[in-house]
């Protein structure tokens, strides 16, 4: 029988580790989908800002002399916001909005605020000197105006920029989220231009969620209702977002009403990279697509997330990821590794949520439901502190596995890069 390998890039190295294999195990092979790019970035944005989802064209909807507020993401979420906002601008100003009626805001959350080399980045150099810009401050009370509670029992505070506005458009991209099952959409607003104590009481609601919170679960699911809820007070005008494919190019341009058009991304995106499978294996081989996805292990975590999805009960996953930046997180690292019960862990989190602890907390979670053997630059010291397996290559990972086992075994090389769902 004829074999091949499988590569598994780790770092900038490509072709960082190989496993040979028989061809006849490549049905368990899952790969990134190739989704081509445009071939016209700015003329397609123009399309869909002409011809939005559910919506009047955007020029029918602004007027002269209105004050426009246009939400960005922040330097975290590469979105190609340097190529399309410049279209979205020269749109306004052609439908008679001028420069000084814009204001952008960057849906920072409770992220840093942007540096002015992440507004070059974000805008590009003309944008960012003919626009004001402002970044969100999630824990400065005074810049934020109280809307109302949701039903879930948030408060609803948003940034005073945005309620004041005439007209508020939401841009970004969208890909899956582990919390959300989207990203892009209401998320522009909550966690994006909201205030901590906002973002605390949303984000803590996965913790009673169980199931209906995941990648790609909108319906039903507490976090993405709850933001829906929230943005629906401030209810945006308009929004622009975007679909990278695999190879961070734009795929898809969705624009009009915030939810419809968002819906309509999102659909896009799942067929792009979404993944059900048939069954969950004994074993998974697994990286998180080389560098940026594993500078560290906390953005590494988004591959892990995959790989345990596709892992039995009490299997092995062999994950690879470099981890050149350490864990990424303190908050991360002290979740993982805290010996505590589930119960405390969740306590912590009902009274300081973040998305590191809670990744933290579901690594603390994984490596009980299955034997996790990391393949990174990490100390051995910190990978064993979190229950893992420290390996320094994949050989060595794979050492004493009977090779019978690769025929039940789920290979994903870009793992960071798919969603199973």
């Amino acid at each position: 029988m004829s074999q091949c390998s499988i590569s598994f890039a780790y770092g900038e190295q490509k072709d960082g580790f190989q496993v040979t294999v028989d061809e006849a195990v490549l049905s368990g092979l899952i790969q990134a989908k190739a989704v081509p790019s445009l071939a016209d970035f700015p003329a397609q944005v123009r399309q869909a800002l002409d011809h939005p989802i559910g919506s009047l064209p955007l020029k029918d909807l602004v007027q002269p002399g209105e004050k426009i507020l246009i939400i960005t993401s922040d330097i975290t979420r590469p979105v190609k916001s340097e190529e399309f906002m410049p279209v979205l601008v020269e749109y306004l100003n052609e439908a008679g909005i001028r420069d000084e009626d814009m204001h952008i805001l960057v849906a920072t959350g409770t992220h840093r605020e942007a540096t002015e080399e992440d507004i070059l980045r974000l805008l590009g150099p003309d944008l960012a000197r003919r626009i004001p810009v402002t970044s969100n401050r999630a824990a400065a009370p005074g810049d934020f105006v109280y809307l109302g509670t949701s039903a879930r029992g948030t408060p609803v505070k948003i940034n005073r920029l945005a309620v004041e506005a005439d007209r508020v458009i939401l841009t970004g991209g969208i890909s899956f989220h582990f919390l959300a099952g989207y990203s892009g959409g209401r998320k522009s607003i909550v966690p994006g231009i909201a205030a901590q104590e906002t973002i605390q009481a949303n984000h803590s609601l996965v913790l009673d969620a169980g199931e209906q919170v995941g990648q790609g679960l909108v319906e039903g699911n507490p976090l993405a209702e709850d933001m829906e809820e929230a943005t629906a007070m401030l209810n945006p005008s308009f929004l622009l977002n975007v679909v990278l494919n695999h190879r961070g190019e734009p795929a898809g341009v969705f624009a009009g009403h915030w939810i419809q058009a968002h819906r309509a991304g999102c659909a896009f995106a799942h067929r792009c990279f979404g993944v059900t499978l048939p069954e969950k294996r004994p074993l998974v081989i697994a990286g998180a697509g080389g560098f940026p996805k594993d500078i560290n292990l906390y953005q590494a975590a988004k591959g892990l997330l995959n790989a345990m999805a596709a892992v039995e009960e009490g299997g092995t996953v062999v994950f690879v990821a470099e981890c050149r930046e350490g864990i990424g997180s303190d908050e991360y690292f002290a979740l993982a590794k805290m010996d505590r019960s589930r119960e405390e862990k969740e306590e912590i989190l009902r009274r300081e949520f973040s998305i590191a602890r809670y990744i933290g907390y579901l690594n603390s979670r994984w490596a009980r439901q299955a034997t996790i053997r990391l393949v990174s630059a990490l100390p051995a010291d910190q990978v064993r502190a979190m229950g893992m397996e420290p390996c320094r290559s994949l050989a060595e990972a794979l050492t004493g596995m009977d090779p019978v086992a690769f025929r039940h075994c789920w290979f994903m090389p870009q793992a960071a890069g798919i969603a199973v769902v």
